[in-house]
């Protein structure tokens, strides 16, 4: 099993690398949209004033979706 930062040569299973983007795509939007992630989690709506109101944001099992 690998640790630590490195190019790793072993094959990784397709739903192992499903799981590492989810996470990535998480931490992400978490990091950029802050206010906008923790409105949507509320069931509350986006600020007017949002870069995200336009597209009309939802998440969808916990990812920002538009």
């Amino acid at each position: 099993m690998c640790k630590g930062w490195h190019q790793c040569s072993e094959t990784r299973k397709p739903n192992e690398q499903t799981a590492a983007k989810r996470l990535i795509l998480l931490h992400v939007q978490k990091v950029l949209y802050p206010e906008e992630y923790a409105a949507l989690q509320r069931d509350e709506q986006v600020s007017c004033s949002s870069t995200l109101w336009n597209l009309d944001p939802y998440t969808d099992d916990g990812l920002l979706r538009v």
